[in-house]
């Protein structure tokens, strides 16, 4: 596996899709990934968490979610899309947003 550069937003990789953001979860606060995921789709739309035209739980059930990727399974990777993006959550604690191909 390619090493990747979660730091670099626009970056295009794989399935020459563009990234368009990426962070982390459980972090020295402990963010679960469905807070870290909303907070970043948020940030993307220009808009505060509570006021985008979309949740989170109407694509993924959140509870779920942060369980499969912070369980005891490793190398878990969860993929769905929210509106127009596609998002991928890692077990390493990584998330990546990245627009849909049309």
């Amino acid at each position: 596996m390619p090493s990747m550069d979660w730091n670099n937003t626009g970056r295009r990789d794989r399935a020459d899709t563009t990234v368009r953001s990426r962070t982390t979860f459980n972090d020295s606060q402990g963010t679960p990934p469905s807070i870290a995921i909303a907070m970043t789709l948020a940030n993307l739309e220009d808009t505060p968490p509570s006021q985008t035209s979309f949740t989170l739980a109407d694509e993924v059930d959140p509870d779920a979610l942060d369980a499969l990727v912070t369980g005891d399974i490793h190398d878990v990777e969860v993929t769905f899309t929210v509106n127009d993006y596609l998002i991928v959550a890692q077990s390493n604690g990584r998330v990546q947003i990245r627009d849909v191909e049309e």
